[in-house]
Order: C-alpha cells, then structure tokens, then sequence
C-alpha cells in the first residue's frame, strides 16, 4: 500500500533503543578472552537503530530493515528516505510496521478511546 500524503508526514528519523545481549553474543564476546567479565549490567545491553516516521495525527511506523548497532548506515539511509519524500516521493507501508502512536495525539487518543 503507497501512502501519498507527503503533506502530513512530520518527521522521519533514526531511533534507538536497548537491547539485552543474546547467549550467542555474550558467547563471542568472551571467545578468546578467559579474563571476560562483567562488571556492570551495561555490558549486557546493545543499542539497535531503525528509522521511524510520524505523522500529524500522531501515527508512527518503523521501517522493517533494522540496523542493529550501525548507526552511520541507518543515517544514510534516512537522509535518503528523506530526500526521496522531499522531491515528491511516498513511502509504500508495505516495508514499514505501525508502531504505537505519538503520546496525547489523536491517534493516541482514538487507540485508547478517549
């Protein structure tokens, strides 16, 4: 599904959030090295980049393509997204999820009923 309205797209940005290490990680990162310890809950965590758009009325979609601890390629890759929509593009949804909405926005508030 193409969305064309370029009018009410807001912002499209790289976001980040903590993720909890998996065993298999944990594991290369101790491979080779006896003295491996942790030393604080931190060394757990990673972060992972996307890019998420929003819209005026406060809905928010994440693109599907995640970029796990890259973030120079998901800047890239959003001025791109950026400069497309900019010279008239659309985004096609069919490669983007809904994520929840803009806090107190109206698609906030037609979620939860308000």
């Amino acid at each position: 599904m193409n969305i064309h309205k370029q009018d009410s797209l807001i912002d499209i940005h790289v976001s980040s959030w903590l993720v909890q290490l998996t065993a298999n990680e944990l594991y290369k990162l101790n491979e080779g090295n006896d003295d491996f310890i942790i030393e604080e809950p931190s060394q757990l965590m990673t972060e992972y980049y996307t890019i998420q758009c929003e819209f005026k009325n406060g809905e928010r979609y994440i693109l599907d393509h995640q970029f796990k601890t890259n973030e120079g390629k998901a800047n890239v890759t959003c001025e791109k997204i950026k400069t497309y929509v900019s010279n008239g593009g659309c985004l096609n949804l069919d490669y983007w999820t809904e994520t929840d909405p803009c806090y107190g926005s109206k698609a906030y508030c037609n979620l939860h009923g308000f």
